[in-house]
């Protein structure tokens, strides 16, 4: 009988030893899993970033090409998909428009360098027309 209580502890301990173990593993897992989780969403809200600031330079180039008199509307919400603000600069420069979000970039190329109104912080709904070759930039009303 002597030797059953030995065994007894043996077990506890090689149950301990074998849970330890396991417990060790599970947490790797569930950390590569949060890991993997949190780029995906860091991924995602890069595309959608990429897709507001393609958008509206997309909208840009379609009224300087359609040429003078032409006007449209980008409606833009300020935020992204999560909730972040983003703001949109315009560097005529550069020929690019730029998306800015916590300490991220994005830039998109533009078509021409005339401007006039709003060219930085952009966030809110904005009409743009073109006049004369000169596009026009102003919060929607």
């Amino acid at each position: 009988m002597v030797e059953v209580k030995f065994m007894k502890g043996q077990n506890s301990i090689e149950f301990m030893i074998i849970f330890s173990i396991m417990m060790i593993f599970f947490l790797l897992l569930f950390f590569n899993v949060v890991d993997k989780f949190n780029y995906a969403a860091s991924e995602q809200e890069k595309i959608y970033a990429k897709s507001q600031a393609d958008l509206f330079a997309s909208k840009l180039n379609d009224v300087f090409l359609a040429g003078n008199g032409a006007n449209s509307t980008v409606e833009l919400s300020g935020t992204l998909k999560n909730g972040k603000n983003y703001s949109i600069s315009i560097y005529p420069a550069s020929h690019a428009v730029t998306l800015f979000w916590d300490d991220q970039y994005y830039s998109s190329h533009i078509s021409t360098s005339s401007f006039s109104g709003l060219l930085t912080s952009i966030n809110n709904s904005v009409n743009l027309s073109n006049k004369n070759g000169v596009i026009s930039i102003a919060y929607a009303t």
